[in-house]
């Protein structure tokens, strides 16, 4: 080690001790000539250019100096403080070329570097990169003066784009909506937009909702769902928590609405259960909300809003014109009971005619029956509701006239206290009949009529469904051998 004693600062008109410098001088001659060694100085200063060709060490392991090394702007310097064992810059800039690398790690896992076109910080160790705000209420911030893309993959893919207008686009960079998620495929894994938790229980819960006063019902927010060209889908209104199908206002809890221009077999509500193997294969269900006559399980309309048929909740149910291939009542065993029951097939006819039956004693002979009061009708119904009537009347044992004129049927017998049973039948010619699509101009029933309107085909016939099955499993399979592809290639 050279000491050097005495500090460098000799000037014109100092004093020079001979013995002091003859040491000082013949520490340096050793230190210049042999082995380069320590120089050290003591409480002094040393001016002027030093230049040092071999390393410099301050200090020892363990015994640290701070090393301070000032600017040309007063207070900026770089400060080695050995106290706290780390390295300052005091309003002074760490200014590096693009040649320059800061690298961080044993094994330069994080790199900072500029390539002049662009800047990068590169993180290439084994574990993971962390960017982090640690403190509760630090913030943290993400800024790009054009647009902020986010890439993912061995080979880097742009992912996510946050464009200046605040829009986020997924798969495009081309945002149209706050939220725009974008692919050029059309099915399978990828094309669709999951949330939830992954663990396997019934008990979690997905929700979609809408920011609104989060501490109140006061406000609400309604969800519509387009078809890409702006047209709507579905709409939920938040309100009334309606749903509504091709309509912005749904007027009830579930409306399906198709506007003019629909033109086609399809219909407009299709409910089909396809389960073979099942015990029950039920289709569709409809509760009324009371069990009463004033309450209604299924009304349907014309165009015209006429009520065409309708279910009540007592079960009472109403057609305006019935047409079916066969036809029963079907009740409770009135006498067997359990599980058995009775069924009763209906009477058909070629026309659309009324029964009116009854039995009457006659008084001295003679006896009227009149067939409004008989049938508990307004007087005047049953002439107005039937045409061209047919009488039958019979006594056991007895001979007996009848006539029918109009609504009263005069029964006669010499017989003066005679039991009758009568029969009167009259063909419908009430408005609602004539106008029935059953019947001709004049109500009487079309007995025998070539079929012109046939039920639409909605398809879906079993070798529909069949093809179907077969194109959605050879979707499956090519989507799992895409997958499976894929993963190899990773």
């Amino acid at each position: 080690m050279a000491t050097l004693t005495i500090p460098n600062d000799f000037v014109a008109g100092a004093a020079i001790i001979a013995t002091d410098m003859n040491a000082n001088f013949t520490a340096l001659e050793t230190f210049v000539n042999t082995t380069p060694g320590v120089l050290q100085l003591t409480g002094g200063t040393v001016t002027g250019a030093v230049t040092l060709s071999n390393t410099l060490t301050v200090g020892a392991n363990d015994t640290g100096y701070d090393v301070k090394l000032f600017g040309a702007t007063s207070g900026t310097y770089l400060l080695w403080d050995e106290d706290q064992d780390e390295l300052t810059f005091v309003a002074a800039d760490l200014d590096m070329d693009d040649a320059s690398v800061i690298r961080l790690g044993t094994g330069d896992d994080l790199l900072v570097y500029a390539s002049g076109a662009n800047s990068f910080i590169d993180h290439d160790g084994d574990g993971d990169l962390f960017i982090r705000a640690l403190h509760d209420d630090d913030e943290l911030y993400l800024e790009a003066g054009d647009n902020l893309i986010l890439r993912t993959g061995a080979t880097p893919t742009n992912r996510v784009w946050v464009t200046t207008a605040g829009l986020v686009g997924i798969a495009t960079a081309t945002p149209y909506e706050t939220l725009d998620m974008a692919t050029l495929a059309n099915l399978g894994v990828g094309t669709e937009l999951t949330y939830g938790t992954h663990a396997d229980s019934d008990n979690f819960q997905g929700y979609i909702n809408f920011h609104g006063y989060q501490g109140a019902a006061t406000q609400y927010r309604d969800l519509g769902i387009y078809n890409g060209r702006q047209g709507l889908i579905m709409q939920f209104d938040g309100s009334s928590s309606s749903v509504g199908v091709g309509v912005t206002v749904p007027s009830s809890k579930m409306h399906l609405y198709v506007g003019s221009g629909w033109d086609s077999t399809a219909p407009v509500l299709k409910v089909e259960n396809d389960e073979t193997g099942a015990t029950h294969g039920h289709g569709l269900w409809i509760k009324a909300g009371s069990d009463n006559a004033s309450s209604y399980s299924l009304i349907i309309y014309d165009h015209s809003s006429n009520a065409d048929f309708y279910v009540k909740g007592d079960g009472a149910v109403w057609a305006n014109s019935f047409s079916k291939g066969s036809g029963s009542f079907d009740i409770p065993h009135p006498t067997r009971g359990g599980d058995w029951r009775l069924r009763h097939s209906f009477i058909e006819g070629p026309q659309a005619d009324n029964i009116y039956r009854g039995t009457v004693t006659l008084s001295g002979g003679t006896a009227t029956v009149d067939l409004d009061a008989v049938s508990n009708m307004t007087d005047g119904t049953w002439e107005a509701l039937n045409r061209d009537p047919w009488a039958m009347v019979a006594s056991s044992g007895n001979a007996v006239e009848w006539s029918l004129s109009g609504k009263t049927l005069t029964v006669t017998s010499d017989t003066a206290d005679a039991v009758c049973s009568w029969m009167v039948i009259g063909e419908r010619q009430d408005a609602t009949m004539v106008e029935s699509p059953l019947a001709d101009d004049e109500g009487r029933l079309i007995v025998e009529h070539e079929e012109e309107d046939t039920l639409p085909d909605f398809g879906d016939t079993k070798a529909d469904i069949e093809i179907g099955e077969a194109e959605a499993a050879q979707v499956l399979a090519d989507q799992e051998a895409a997958e499976a592809a894929a993963a190899a290639a990773a």
